[in-house]
């Protein structure tokens, strides 16, 4: 018996694409697919209305159904029951469908002047990712992960772009990017400078 997953390209699961669950063996007078209490199938009547569920094998030694592009709503227990030799034999797998992590919000670039406070959100779905943030000129991350950054009394060194990454082991990471402009009252340099933005040269 197998359960056969083609998940879309949005969603991954933890089985296999083929999965062999239990081997049938003996003379089966009756089988069965369920989802949780729901009948999939009873033998080879389906019972499910959801039409990504067929019916791949139904023979003596194998009795496989198959979901086509699978949903997180997938997720849960599956259950192949028969009976063979006056004897029920059940055989349970766990499906977990994981859906790789995607940044929906976050701050847009922001402009301060140099010791002020600069507070950055990142949020990410599905929960819970993990969030870094990082400085892609330094390749420094911050020491503290989450959906938020806070910078108090900015610096004009502190202006960069500044890196969201959220990964959960799906897939690639997701990166998006706020830039980070300081005003500061002096540069040392000229006002030419890409990492602060005068207000007043000297």
């Amino acid at each position: 018996m197998a359960l056969l997953l083609m998940p879309p390209p949005s969603a991954e699961a933890t089985l296999p694409f083929q999965s062999k669950l239990c081997k049938i063996d003996e003379e089966v007078t009756h089988k069965a697919w369920l989802n949780r209490s729901n009948i999939l199938f009873a033998g080879t009547d389906k019972w499910s209305l959801d039409r990504r569920v067929s019916l791949v094998n139904s023979n003596t030694s194998d009795f496989s159904i198959q979901i086509e592009r699978v949903e997180v709503a997938d997720e849960g227990l599956y259950t192949c029951s028969f009976q063979a030799s006056n004897k029920p034999r059940i055989a349970h797998v766990f499906l977990i469908v994981q859906v790789p992590a995607r940044i929906v919000n976050i701050s847009q670039d922001v402009s301060v002047n140099e010791g002020g406070n600069v507070y950055l959100f990142c949020l990410a779905l599905p929960p819970p990712p993990i969030l870094t943030w990082q400085n892609p000129q330094t390749d420094h991350k911050s020491a503290s992960r989450g959906e938020f950054l806070d910078i108090t009394e900015i610096k004009r060194h502190q202006a960069e772009e500044f890196e969201c990454i959220t990964n959960n082991g799906v897939t690639q990471p997701d990166i998006r990017k706020v830039k980070v402009t300081v005003n500061c009252e002096y540069c040392k340099t000229n006002c030419q400078s890409i990492k602060c933005n005068c207000i007043r040269c000297p």
